[in-house]
């Protein structure tokens, strides 16, 4: 069993260990989710379509065309996550930027 010691702590130095471990906590995780995400995860074209929010036709020709780039694993086309994320925040900044 663990030793237990109370002690009074002002509610302002609770505030601050809570906020700290909660930073940490945090801290930790947003570091492995970036080391995962190095990987370039990558998806089917059916789930790229998805990612997108387009057909499969129109993907085809977005690889075809070079607006997205493709990978041709064997006789299988793979797209990567991250790449596609990209493609979406140019579209985005396209579509908004003023004339």
């Amino acid at each position: 069993m663990q030793n237990v010691i109370f002690s009074q702590v002002p509610i302002e130095d609770l505030q601050g260990m809570i906020e700290g471990a909660v930073q940490r906590t945090m801290d930790q995780w947003l570091n492995k989710e970036s080391q995962h995400s190095k990987g370039d995860e990558l998806v089917t074209r059916q789930q790229a379509a998805n990612l997108l929010g387009i057909s499969l036709p129109t993907l085809h020709h977005y690889s075809k065309h070079g607006y997205i780039p493709a990978y041709r694993i064997g006789s299988r086309v793979r797209f990567k996550k991250s790449e596609l994320m990209d493609c979406l925040k140019k579209v985005q900044t396209l579509k908004y930027r003023p004339l």
